[in-house]
Parts: C-alpha cells; structure tokens; sequence
C-alpha cells in the first residue's frame, strides 16, 4: 500500500494523456503528477511547462526507476502496451492501461500473471464506466424498466480520413476500428446485460495497404433471444448510439462514452417518449480517483482480470471474422 497521496507517472505524450487524464490526475484529491516521460524531447519540454510536473524523462526506463513514482499510466499505441505494462509492473509500479489492454487475450492474461507475481494493480482504462449515466442505465435494464432485452443497438465512429499519419490506420500499432472503438462498444454491452457475447458474423472495409479495418459491421448473439448489432467506422462524421430494445420498451443515448455535463437518455414506453437528464463529472477524474482508491486498498476494481479477458476474446473474434491484417 503506498501513502495517502498517490504520485503518478505517465509515459508517452499521448493526445488522450495531454487533454483527459493527466488535467483528471491534477484535479483529484490525493494524487499529483510527478513525471512524464517522450520520447520526443519537444512534447516533454512543452507537457512539463504545461502541467508542471516535478520531473521529465527522454526515456520511459527512467520514469520507470524512479522510486518516487507509484504509479504509471500507459497511452501507448496498443502494439506497445504489453511491453510497457510489464516493464512497468516489473519495476514495482501500479499501472493504468489505456483499452484496449491487449491486442488479444493471452496478451491479457501474461500481463495480469506478472501483475499477481509483482503484487501491482493493474487495470484496463475504460474512463466512461464510472458515468452516472451508464450506471442509470444498468439499473434500468436490471430492475427491468425496458422488460427482456431482446436487441442491443449500438455505434461509434468519427472522421479520421484527414488524418493520413494517425497511428490508428497502422497495422504494426494495432490500429483499426475495432480495436480504437469497437471495444467500448463489446465492454458496455457486456457491462449492462451481465452476459458474454459470442460473435455470429462480421464484414469490414479494411486500407488497401496496412489491413486495419476502416469499417466494421458485426452481428453478435448474447444470449438466447438476445442480439447485438455492432458499428464502428473511421470514414464517417462523429456518432455514439447505444439503444436497448426490450419487450416493454426501449432505452437509448446518444453520449454513452467518456462525455460530462448534462447528459440525455431516453425511455420509450406505454408512458410515451421520455427523455431524462442526469449530471456527469468529468469521467477521467472519476477514473482517477478510483484507481487511487484501489491502490491504497480502499476499493476494488470495477474492471477486473475477467472482463479484460472476456472483452479481448470478443474483439479477437470479430477481427479474424474480418481477416484484420490479412491480405
């Protein structure tokens, strides 16, 4: 157990770290950004004015030896996590892991084996779970407000044609859509139904040249009488859509991950088309504060070596339906 103030490193200056986690690292009670580590020396020098952080690294295995430092958070292209979340456990550290954890579960479970024999946290990043939001909608659908779900609904996407250098459209990165996106998408159906989804078929648009996929449409089977129908889409213009279609009504948002502020859903019933608002803190804080929690042995973590598992077996699945990375 480390003390009450929890001093966190980050290695890599990733968009998501620079704008959502580190500003949640500086915002939440008893923790404090202690390091960064870049590989590139201008986004170090700028991250460190920027958020005045104690100290700076050109490499990650520095970050990595400072005894300060309790724990690490891991933006790293997805091809890199597995090296880095170890390299990282093995040096003594606790570690959040952007999702997707693993490019497949065996990566997940070798990560979390050295996590038991290190005796560190470990924990996925999926930010959006701690919502208000999601939380009302699972006891929705639990207390049975919608009836028997029958059909989940769901899609993300965003524009990233402009984007030619993005990472996400490379292969050796474990880029693709399925793996940006689609495991939120698979995770929430998971979380609200309380059932492991099995894949019945998958099409995608794959880049001529890298085999990511750009587009993929997936049909999944979650339980007998209960479907999914999955989208997720670097080629189109920036939309989330989860619904659930139950025997006496149905439930939908079109905010469901990592958004704050006044939040929407809605019920569709015998009562008529019922929106509701529900307020949101920012859901990187809340993330924040809930691995700070799980550190010094305050709570447990929401998202556990299971779920990991189970989300990285589904994506798996749709991505050899798909045939990612193969001509």
């Amino acid at each position: 157990m480390v003390s009450k103030i929890v001093k966190w490193g980050v290695l890599g200056a990733a968009r998501i770290a620079e704008k959502a986690v580190i500003p949640a690292i500086m915002q939440t009670e008893n923790c404090s950004l202690e390091a960064i580590a870049s590989r590139n020396p201008e986004k170090a020098g700028r991250f460190l004015s920027q958020f005045h952080a104690a100290k700076g690294y050109e490499a990650y295995t520095q970050l990595l030896s400072d005894p300060e430092v309790h724990a690490v958070y891991v933006p790293l292209p997805n091809a890199l996590h597995k090296e880095w979340v170890i390299n990282a456990l093995l040096a003594g550290k606790h570690v959040l892991c952007e999702k997707p954890l693993g490019l497949n579960p065996q990566e997940v479970r070798e990560m979390f084996d050295i996590s038991r024999k290190a005796d560190r946290i470990l924990m996925e990043g999926f930010a959006y779970i701690h919502n208000p939001l999601i939380r009302q909608m699972r006891n929705i659908i639990q207390s049975g407000g919608i009836g028997e779900v029958r059909h989940l609904l769901s899609s993300f996407s965003f524009d990233l044609s402009g984007r030619k250098e993005d990472i996400r459209w490379s292969r050796a990165l474990g880029g693709g859509a399925v793996y940006d996106l689609g495991c939120y998408l698979v995770h929430l159906a998971r979380y609200l139904t309380e059932k492991e989804p099995t894949v019945v078929d998958a099409v995608a648009t794959l880049h001529p040249i890298e085999r990511t996929d750009l587009s993929t449409t997936a049909l999944l089977q979650i339980d007998r009488g209960l479907t999914m129908s999955f989208h997720v889409s670097f080629e189109q213009g920036r939309r989330m859509l989860f619904e659930a279609q139950g025997t006496k009504g149905c439930l939908s948002t079109e905010r469901p991950f990592n958004e704050s502020g006044t939040l929407t859903y809605t019920v569709i019933n015998e009562k008529g088309n019922q929106p509701f608002q529900i307020e949101s803190p920012n859901n990187y804080a809340l993330e924040i504060a809930h691995v700070n929690a799980v550190i010094r042995g305050e709570a447990l973590p929401i998202i556990t070596e299971e779920d990991s598992i189970h989300n990285a077996e589904v994506l798996t699945s749709i991505l050899e339906r798909i045939k990612y990375g193969k001509d």
